[in-house]
């Protein structure tokens, strides 16, 4: 190998750790943001939600008595947003920190859902479809880029058996392959 060709290759291949080191943080926070998005029809992966569902003695009530008889029951905020009667049978008292309660009076149930936004998750989410713009936009347009190089680099970091010849090229043939299947699988 010629001594241009020995410091391209490795300057591609300093290149390639030090963008490999710097995508690390990209990745694990596009990766878990991505399975969680995948997964929206079996889960929320941005808020968790508490139900509880308590039956109660089979008795006239006012709104008043239910909501005397929820508080034995549930953890409410003291002050309540607001109150009405879907209909002669139904009443949702909405309470601060997206909690809800709902009495069903032909069943006789208090029904009690409160929504709590997951932390981190909710964010990595919020990067990963793009909810901020702006400078997010530049940052992870740079990460594209990187994620670019990064594979097209390595198609020349190992020679030989394990390269891009033999086996790295039929690797490569197959992560073409697994997409273009689902692609066309869409049109």
């Amino acid at each position: 190998m010629s001594k241009k060709k020995k410091n391209l290759f490795l300057l591609n291949r300093s290149l390639h750790r030090d963008i490999g080191y710097l995508s690390i943080g990209f990745t694990i926070i596009f990766a878990l943001s991505g399975l969680a998005l995948n997964h929206r029809d079996d889960w929320n992966p941005n808020y968790s939600m508490q139900r509880k569902v308590v039956k109660l003695s089979p008795e006239e009530r006012s709104s008043e008595e239910v909501l005397s008889e929820a508080k034995n029951h549930f953890s409410l905020p003291e002050k309540m947003k607001g109150k009405f009667w879907v209909d002669p049978n139904q009443l949702k008292v909405f309470y601060p920190q997206d909690t809800t309660l709902i009495y069903l009076k032909d069943k006789s149930e208090l029904h009690f859902e409160k929504i709590t936004p997951r932390f981190l998750l909710r964010r990595f989410n919020g990067l990963h479809v793009n909810e901020l713009k702006s400078y997010w936009i530049a940052a992870s347009d740079i990460y594209s880029l990187c994620l670019l190089y990064l594979a097209l680099s390595a198609l020349f970091m190992v020679k030989g058996k394990y390269g891009i010849k033999e086996r790295g090229g039929i690797l490569t043939l197959i992560g073409l392959i697994i997409p273009a299947f689902f692609f066309f699988q869409i049109i």
